[in-house]
C-alpha cells in the first residue's frame, strides 16, 4: 500500500485532467514494473492506492518511484512529494482489507456518501467493483 503527498498539502489533486494525466502515468509505471493497482483513490491533497506485483521479478517499489519521476517531470501542477509511505502487506493479512480501506476514504472525509460515488477511485488492471466484491 502507498500513500504519495502533494507538497505542503495543497489541494491540488481535484481537477479531473490532472487526475486522468496522473492515472495514465501510474498504469504505465506500473505495467513496465509488471504490476497492477487494484485500487487508488485521489484525495484532495494526497493519494493512496494499493499495488500488486504480478509475476516473481514485479516490483512494486520501482514503479513507484517511476511513477514519481514522471509525474514529478511531465505533470508538476500535481506538486506531488518525492517520496512517498510505503507499507508492504504480509501474505496473511489479505489486500482486500486495505482496498476497502482506501475506497472509504473519501467517505471518512466527508467527500461522498458511498465509495463508487468520488469519481477519483478506480482500478488499473481489475475491475474496481469486483475488487471490493460489490
Amino acid at each position: 500500500m502507498f500513500t504519495v503527498c502533494v507538497e505542503r498539502r495543497g489541494p491540488t489533486l481535484t481537477d479531473p485532467g490532472l487526475v486522468k494525466q496522473l492515472v495514465a502515468l501510474l498504469g504505465e509505471a506500473a505495467a513496465k514494473h509488471g504490476c497492477t493497482v487494484p485500487i487508488y483513490t485521489f484525495m484532495p491533497d494526497h493519494i493512496h492506492l494499493l499495488m500488486l506485483g504480478m509475476a516473481d521479478d514485479s516490483d512494486s517499489y520501482a514503479a513507484m518511484v517511476a511513477f514519481g519521476i514522471n509525474a514529478g517531470s511531465q505533470v508538476p501542477a500535481a506538486d506531488l512529494q518525492k517520496d512517498f509511505y510505503d507499507r508492504a502487506l504480509r501474505w496473511f493479512e489479505g489486500w482486500e482489507t486495505e482496498a476497502w480501506y482506501i475506497a472509504r476514504n473519501p467517505v471518512r472525509k466527508g467527500f461522498a456518501n458511498d465509495p463508487f460515488e468520488w469519481p477519483f477511485t478506480g482500478a488499473i488492471g481489475h475491475n474496481l467493483r469486483d475488487v471490493l466484491g460489490r
